[in-house]
């Protein structure tokens, strides 16, 4: 962000969830006003934050499966994240990867998506797709049992190895 204010680029920054109390946050981060920290919000009121944004940024060092970033690419906004979102993004298609802890790239992809409205949309439309046709709930619990049928008939043979 300290990039993209030093380049004079305009952008808002809506920063929605904790911020880890044990981090230091620089005076330029919390005096700008093109910054906002709205801390925790009631799930059911995120979806005005993924209405009225351009993009979805998730720099995450470690993640599983951000259910956060799944439900933006659900709403149809391109996404910017890392290898290690855990989302389902495929470069250039649904999505913008970003090496971690490339402050460069992450700059970069903010500027190539602001300044690229057919792209925004065309990555937003495709993210919409890859969620609504393989993330389903209903695909999830059916892979869960898949699982835990698989478990089952193993932990059986192994059972009837010992009889």
């Amino acid at each position: 962000m300290k990039e993209l204010t030093e380049r004079g680029i305009n952008f808002q920054l809506d920063i929605v969830g904790s911020v880890i109390s044990d981090f230091e946050l620089p005076e330029w981060f919390t005096n700008n006003s093109q910054i906002k920290l709205y801390g925790h919000i009631p799930q059911d009121e995120l979806k005005i934050f993924l209405i009225n944004s351009d993009l979805y940024i998730f720099p995450s060092y470690s993640e599983g499966a951000a259910q956060s970033l799944k439900e933006a690419m659900a709403a149809g906004l391109p996404v910017i994240a890392t290898t290690q979102s855990g989302a389902p993004i495929i470069h250039g298609e649904n999505g913008w990867i970003i090496a971690d802890h490339s402050e460069e790239e992450l700059t970069e992809a903010i500027i190539i998506l602001a300044n690229g409205h057919e792209l925004r949309e065309r990555l937003g439309k495709n993210a919409t797709k890859t969620i609504s046709e393989g993330h389903t709930w209903e695909k999830y619990g059916e892979e869960v049992a898949k699982l835990y049928e698989t478990l089952l008939i193993k932990a059986q043979k192994d059972t009837e190895k010992h009889v």
